[in-house]
């Protein structure tokens, strides 16, 4: 992920520079090293953080109903998880190749209303690439 981050110099003139990292700890241990003291890291993308926030919480709520419904374990609830997300892994990887060398535009609405009914992210056509 891609983290943007601030810092002064010595003669305090704020700088603002990005650097991809897995975490914001990783990014300020690289700026560690290099002499840096940051004053702010955040990550550049505020919409791909509260995306992946929002999945984290579904997952949560999916799996307090499981639990809450008696229908097994934690454990049984991510083995479910993982089968279903290879599942659509698979469905997705086969609509991309179906699409790869489809120019009618109504296919790949169709296509893509076919993901989005299974709650998919979509496929975008080759112009809007």
């Amino acid at each position: 992920m891609k983290y943007t981050y601030a810092y002064k110099t010595f003669d305090v003139v704020r700088h603002e520079d990005s650097m991809n990292a897995d975490s914001r700890d990783e990014v300020f241990a690289e700026l560690s090293k290099r002499g840096i003291k940051a004053i702010k890291v955040f990550a550049a993308d505020q919409r791909e953080i509260r995306e992946l926030k929002q999945i984290v919480n579904g997952m949560r709520d999916e799996m307090r109903a499981y639990l809450a419904n008696g229908n097994g374990t934690a454990r049984s609830f991510w083995r479910r998880l993982n089968e279903r997300t290879l599942s659509e892994m698979q469905i997705y990887e086969r609509t991309k190749r179906e699409l790869e060398k489809e120019q009618s535009s109504e296919i790949w609405e169709q296509k893509n209303e076919a993901l989005r009914t299974l709650g998919l992210r979509t496929i975008p056509l080759p112009e809007e690439r």
